[in-house]
C-alpha cells in the first residue's frame, strides 16, 4: 500500500512535470530488494506510472532493461 499509495496522493501541480526517470530509478531499487512484497508493490506502481505517462514507456523500458542486463 505504501508505494501505490504515495502515487496516488502526489499527484503533479498543474503545470509541473513528474521527474519519471528519477522515479523508475527508485523504483528499481526497490526490485533489486529480494522482498517479494516490495518488489510487487514497485510493479504495480511502474504499471500505473505508465498507464499515468504512457510517453514515458521508452524510458521505463530503457531502464529496466538496463537494470536486468
Amino acid at each position: 500500500h505504501g508505494l501505490t499509495t504515495a502515487l496516488c496522493v502526489c499527484p503533479p501541480v498543474r503545470g509541473q512535470v513528474p521527474d519519471v526517470a528519477g522515479i523508475v530509478e527508485r523504483l528499481l531499487i526497490f526490485l533489486e530488494s529480494g522482498c517479494d512484497a516490495v518488489v510487487s508493490e514497485a510493479l504495480v506502481v511502474m504499471k500505473d506510472l505508465l498507464r499515468r505517462c504512457p510517453d514515458m514507456a521508452e524510458v521505463v523500458v530503457a531502464q529496466v532493461m538496463g537494470a536486468v542486463t
